[in-house]
């Protein structure tokens, strides 16, 4: 509902990047608010609404292209931080009482991982 009234507002105000900005913002601390809604929808509700923003604007090939390649560098810094990560606790494994350090290792592969997993939904979106 929040969208469909943004929609009907005067488009010379909407084509304003800042105000654009602002509303997505206010949506995002809506949505966090939303208790129903897990981390994982939240974020493809929001990411499903930055591609309606973007896909509205002029030159919207141009942004959604410049979106996806910046998810595209986030994914591949990600990925470099696991594999060292994963270089890392392989020199663990011949240390005694490495265990905690490991422990923290595969915690930080997991999120990074996890993060690596957001990204590539939202990269498929600003595809289609």
């Amino acid at each position: 509902d929040l969208v469909a009234q943004w929609n009907a507002l005067d488009s010379g105000k909407r084509s304003n990047p800042k105000v654009e900005e602002k509303f997505l913002a206010l949506m995002a601390d809506f949505l966090e608010r939303v208790p129903q809604l897990s981390f994982e929808e939240r974020s493809e509700l929001l990411t499903r609404l930055q591609v309606d923003r973007v896909k509205h604007m002029p030159d919207a090939g141009h942004k959604l292209q410049q979106r996806e390649h910046t998810i595209r560098r986030e994914i591949s810094h990600l990925q470099n931080d696991i594999q060292t990560l994963r270089t890392n606790i392989e020199f663990f494994a011949r240390s005694k009482n490495a265990d905690k350090l490991r422990e923290e290792y595969e915690a930080r592969i997991e999120e990074a991982q996890k993060r690596i997993d957001l990204l590539q939904r939202q990269q498929q979106a600003f595809r289609n």
